[in-house]
């Protein structure tokens, strides 16, 4: 599992560390799969990404998706119990 977030590179190494979450998180500063996916709030920060979690299967099948307008997040718990009901933890 991949996640991606416009925040640096740094960051996200640091935030996945803090959280001992078990993924790699890839940074998009310049925005170009968000805005492939039309996830871009401009309203906040100079555009970041709208709160989304979006899994897709190695056939490019989307498993999973949970997008959220308001700034709030599902919670990390959350989405690994999501991904174990669909078996994929």
């Amino acid at each position: 599992m991949i996640t991606v977030s416009t925040d640096s590179a740094e960051e996200l190494d640091a935030y996945r560390v803090k959280s001992g979450l078990p993924f790699m998180m890839l940074s998009d500063s310049e925005k170009k799969l968000i805005k492939e996916y039309d996830l871009v709030n401009e309203s906040e920060r100079g555009g970041i990404a709208v709160p989304a979690i979006i899994v897709i299967d190695r056939d490019g099948k989307t498993r999973y998706s949970h997008v959220q307008a308001k700034y709030l997040r599902i919670r990390n718990k959350r989405l690994l119990q999501e991904l174990e009901g669909l078996g994929l933890k």
